[in-house]
């Protein structure tokens, strides 16, 4: 009688489950919505989200969201071996151009859904050994946070927070952040850091405190996002996180324009 039954659940498993889970893994791949970038005469593929307002941008465009000031200073970097940080990467669209141009970068992103395109973007185009990507958002601290999100605006991700006006739309998860003290070794160099963080920017700021202050390594330029909404929700301000980069005895750089909710910092001279 039990080889009967192991015969049965044998047979079970090949026609039935096993078909199904290889079909599942078949599909999650096909589902997986790609779009063909050509910027600065560099091709590469790049997983986007089916519906997403930064997707969106990118499929009609064919270029990657990223600020330009934030691209050129990466093209400007002299240094070969000068690594770029994008903390808020999303589905990674600054760290994908930088990579295409030849350029490494450490990518932070705490939500799994983008996590899993840009994870997947990496391997298409064979960036493992230029992208260093991290599962976890960049803070003051290293622990475990709930992380909520918009499904519509995935990339609009609040950490242990949320817009209580729309908080029957949030979808929560689990997630983790870490220091940029604690994640990138001291042997790295680093020139540019480009900081969206849904208004997490001035705990991100505390964290790497030893990189902006080690005048062997310092990075030369910071661009970081400001949204009032945001950083009030983190108890934080657009004013504060002035203070902390003039703390750091960086300048800010209001000569320049940069997309409508950003500011740049440059190294004092």
């Amino acid at each position: 009688m039990k080889l009967i039954l192991i015969f049965v659940f044998i047979v079970l498993f090949i026609c039935i489950w096993l078909p199904n889970t290889i079909t599942s893994r078949k599909l999650l791949r096909e589902q997986l919505k790609w779009v063909e970038i050509k910027q600065y005469g560099k091709k590469f593929d790049m997983a986007i989200h089916e519906k997403d307002g930064v997707s969106d941008w990118i499929q009609d465009r064919k270029k990657v969201y990223c600020e330009d000031n934030i691209l050129n200073q990466i093209l400007q970097s002299s240094d070969s071996n000068s690594v770029f940080l994008d903390i808020g990467s999303n589905i990674g669209s600054c760290a994908l151009l930088a990579a295409a141009l030849g350029f490494k970068s450490y990518a932070f992103e705490p939500n799994p859904i983008n996590f899993k395109l840009l994870e997947a973007s990496i391997k298409k185009n064979q960036f493992e050994s230029l992208i260093t990507l991290i599962k976890c958002g960049a803070s003051n601290v290293n622990e475990e946070f709930d992380l909520f999100y918009l499904p519509d605006n995935k990339g609009h991700g609040m950490i242990n927070s949320f817009e209580p006006r729309l908080a029957s739309q949030y979808i929560k998860t689990k997630g983790c952040v870490k220091t940029v003290d604690s994640v990138v070794p001291e042997s790295v160099n680093v020139n540019v850091i480009k900081i969206d963080t849904e208004g997490h920017e001035e705990k991100v700021i505390k964290g790497m405190s030893n990189l902006l202050l080690n005048k062997n390594r310092r990075p030369y330029y910071i661009n970081y996002e400001v949204n009032p909404e945001a950083l009030s929700a983190q108890k934080s301000s657009s004013k504060r996180i002035r203070a902390l980069i003039q703390k750091m005895k960086y300048n800010l750089n209001p000569s320049r324009k940069t997309g409508l909710r950003n500011e740049e910092a440059v190294i004092s001279r």
